[in-house]
C-alpha cells in the first residue's frame, strides 16, 4: 500500500476500502494508525502484514474475511481491537500484540482460529461482553493483567482449557456458558 497520494500522507485504510479482495500479500506501511470500518469485509489476504504504527482496528474491520497469516510487526502500537471486527472471520494461528489494552464486545464472534494466544507482557485489561461467542476456541491462557471478563465472552466456544489470572477483579454473568 502506498504511503502518500499526490504528495498528501497516508494514516490509514478507509472504511470499505478492501471489500471483497484477494490478495496473497498485503503491507501496511509505517505510518498508518487504523483500519477503517468494514475495510476487509469479505476480504481473502493469504499474508497481512500490519504495522507497528497501528493504534486500532475499527469496528467490523474484518468481518466475514479470511486471512490465513495476520503479523504485527515488532513494537506493535495497537490499542484496540474493535466491536465486531473479526466477527465471522476465519484466521490462521492469531497472536494479539502485547500493546492491546481492550477487545471490545463481539470482537471475533463466530470466528475459526487454528490457535489464539496473547504475546508475553499483554497490558489486556478489558474483555467486553461476547468477545469469543460462537468461536471455535478451545484453549486460552488469559494474561496476568486481564482485569475484567464481560457477560457471555465465552459462551457457546469448544472451550476445554483456560488459565485465569489470579489477581483477575471480576468475571460478569454467563461468561463460560
Amino acid at each position: 500500500l502506498p504511503t502518500s497520494i499526490n504528495g498528501n500522507k497516508i494514516i490509514g485504510v478507509a472504511n470499505n476500502a478492501f471489500t471483497d479482495i484477494e490478495y496473497t500479500n498485503l503491507t501496511m506501511p509505517e505510518g498508518y494508525l487504523f483500519i477503517g470500518q468494514l475495510a476487509f469485509e469479505e476480504a481473502s489476504v493469504e499474508n497481512l502484514y500490519l504495522p507497528s504504527t497501528l493504534n486500532e482496528i475499527f469496528d467490523e474491520a474484518f468481518v466475514d474475511a479470511t486471512i490465513e497469516n495476520i503479523h504485527f510487526e515488532n513494537g506493535s502500537n495497537l490499542k484496540l481491537i474493535g466491536y465486531e471486527s473479526f466477527q465471522y472471520a476465519t484466521l490462521g494461528d492469531f497472536v494479539v500484540p502485547s500493546s492491546v489494552i481492550i477487545i471490545e464486545a463481539y470482537a471475533f464472534r463466530n470466528s475459526r482460529f487454528t490457535s489464539f494466544t496473547f504475546e508475553e507482557n499483554s497490558e489486556l485489561i478489558l474483555l467486553e461482553q461476547g468477545a469469543f461467542s460462537d468461536s471455535n476456541l478451545s484453549s486460552i491462557t488469559l494474561p496476568e493483567n486481564l482485569f475484567s471478563i464481560e457477560d457471555d465472552v465465552f459462551s457457546d466456544t469448544l472451550l476445554t482449557t483456560i488459565t485465569i489470572p489470579e489477581n483477575i477483579k471480576r468475571i460478569e454473568g454467563y461468561a463460560f456458558q
